[in-house]
């Protein structure tokens, strides 16, 4: 039985029937080859189809949780707006497939208009996976984060 069905394959972002095909005959090879790991494969697959292969982001209503340790002062405009901006850019990142969770600290504060890019205070658990600028955009204020169950 194969790891992915071609639906999965096209919410990996490989969506032309030549695509498709390729991946489809490359996962064959490497479960001929005794890979059984979904995440391993999905890693080997991408290496060797090149970029036409990256998770296009999860649906709003699947994204990955938020834990949220601030709260807007009641009447305080700029608070509130501070505070939504956040909710909405951590919003747009916890939609990508390799994050896990995310937080946002009681120093959150926007740092741009990009889509899906990390706040100051904010803070996210990957799954085998780098986020090159999700550091080095605090002012080090030392407040970190702990998940638990």
């Amino acid at each position: 039985m194969a790891l992915f069905t071609r639906e999965e394959f096209r919410e990996a972002g490989w969506t032309t029937e030549d695509e498709l095909r390729s991946a489809a005959e490359e996962l064959a090879d490497l479960e001929a080859r005794g890979v059984g790991d979904r995440a391993y494969a999905l890693k080997l697959l991408r290496r060797k189809l090149g970029g036409d292969g990256l998770l296009a982001r999860r649906a709003a209503e699947d994204a990955a949780p938020l834990a949220c340790a601030l709260e807007a002062t009641p009447g305080d405009d700029i608070e509130e707006t501070n505070l939504a901006v956040v909710r909405r850019t951590m919003g747009e990142l916890l939609r990508v497939p390799v994050v896990e969770r995310g937080v946002l600290m009681p120093d959150a504060c926007p740092v741009g208009p990009a889509e899906a890019m990390i706040p100051v205070g904010g803070v996210v658990a990957v799954n085998d996976a780098l986020i090159p600028s999700a550091t080095g955009s605090d002012i080090c204020c030392s407040v970190s984060a702990s998940f638990s169950d």
